[in-house]
């Protein structure tokens, strides 16, 4: 992925991250560690903090053109991936993000419950 795209990722999911119980400040922070798996249409993006390594947040985003399905698919391949990545292994919280369309909602709380051993949530 090129910096580009992820700074493109970070700057449309800056709002999900304003409160202050969650990240605040992502592209001007430092201490982003991850973002992955964007294609054109749909987005699923993984990001930790340095300062606080035991939470991750996911971000599921699309186009409204978007099938669900589709979004799911890229979701769980992303899973796969992560599962295997320094980052899930020390997280013990997992905090789902979507963006406002359908699509998103569906496999933000889908994914939810493919955590096992560690605490998972959905945020609107």
């Amino acid at each position: 992925m090129t910096t580009t795209t992820a700074e493109t990722i970070l700057k449309r999911r800056t709002a999900w991250f304003d409160s202050p119980e969650t990240v605040t400040g992502l592209p001007e922070d430092p201490d982003l560690v991850e973002v992955m798996f964007c294609t054109g249409f749909e987005t699923c993006a993984a990001y930790m903090r340095m300062s606080d390594p035991h939470t991750l947040y996911i971000a599921y985003g699309c186009t409204t053109s978007v099938d669900e399905s589709e979004l799911l698919a890229v979701a769980y391949n992303m899973t796969r991936t992560l599962k295997e990545s320094r980052i899930y292994k020390q997280a013990n919280q997992i905090h789902h993000l979507c963006h406002g369309c359908e699509a998103s909602r569906s496999v933000a709380r889908q994914m939810c419950a493919v955590h096992e051993g560690k605490t998972s949530d959905f945020i609107m």
